[in-house]
């Protein structure tokens, strides 16, 4: 950070189940980590921060969709350890932004791993022909946002010179939500294009995991309008994109 005026804090163990599983771990690099991080900012004379958060943070709420005043209802670590950082640089005197994301998906993302995202997981297994896990009855609905447009919120929150827009949190999402089992659907039905055998692929049902939320909606109108943010990808060419992106690789 040395010689920087802004700094993006994105460093972080991204995962609910790894936070389940290691709490301390989750803690140590989540929460601590951050206030390493918020301790040599106000060393450097670092004039802002802007802060990788989580919609974890809400849980299930009691009311869909959520904004940034829906009461927080942690359901894992890793969702209390963003709240106390997020707090932490929020309360302290650098100028400060938390963009609180909801599932950010794109291409090269790692689908390895118990702890692998639902998009890449989906893709990898398919791609294989066999059985992605499902979680829980296929119900639960998520909100995917493109690394892309994670991305341009990160710039906006970076530049803007609108004093009304710091020391904020903001909901970055597509303001759209989906369904697992439409997910689901939808991958197999674009891979079933390019190899008609993995239309006959079933998933395998699981038990809910320990801190999985069951449904997640948000409302962008914060973001969008003080700062700007406006989700520039269609959900469903987003996610045909990325599909694309692993079978090139795969390919």
């Amino acid at each position: 950070m040395q010689g920087c005026t802004h700094v993006a804090h994105l460093a972080a163990l991204s995962s609910v189940p790894a936070s389940v599983a290691d709490p301390n771990l989750s803690a140590a690099i989540n929460l601590q980590g951050t206030l390493n991080v918020l301790h040599a900012a106000k060393k450097l004379g670092i004039q802002r921060i802007v802060f990788s958060s989580t919609a974890a943070i809400y849980g299930d709420a009691n009311q869909m969709p959520v904004t940034e005043e829906t009461v927080a209802n942690c359901q894992s670590p890793y969702a209390e350890d963003k709240l106390a950082a997020e707090v932490a640089i929020l309360n302290s005197e650098i100028e400060a932004i938390s963009l609180r994301y909801f599932n950010v998906h794109g291409p090269r993302q790692d689908p390895n791993g118990a702890y692998a995202a639902v998009i890449p997981a989906f893709i990898h297994k398919l791609m294989h022909c066999e059985s992605p896990i499902i979680y829980g009855s296929g119900e639960a609905t998520r909100d995917f946002v493109t690394v892309d447009d994670v991305a341009s919120a990160n710039v906006l929150a970076l530049t803007t010179q609108s004093e009304s827009a710091v020391n904020q949190v903001y909901n970055v999402a597509s303001g759209t939500s989906i369904s697992i089992s439409k997910l689901f659907n939808t991958v197999r039905d674009l891979l079933a294009g390019k190899n008609s055998e993995i239309g006959l692929v079933e998933p395998s049902i699981q038990p809910i995991r320990d801190g999985d939320i069951l449904h997640s909606s948000t409302s962008i109108e914060k973001a969008r309008t003080l700062l700007g943010f406006n989700p520039e990808t269609d959900p469903h060419r987003a996610l045909a994109a990325t599909v694309e992106a692993y079978w090139v690789q795969h390919d």
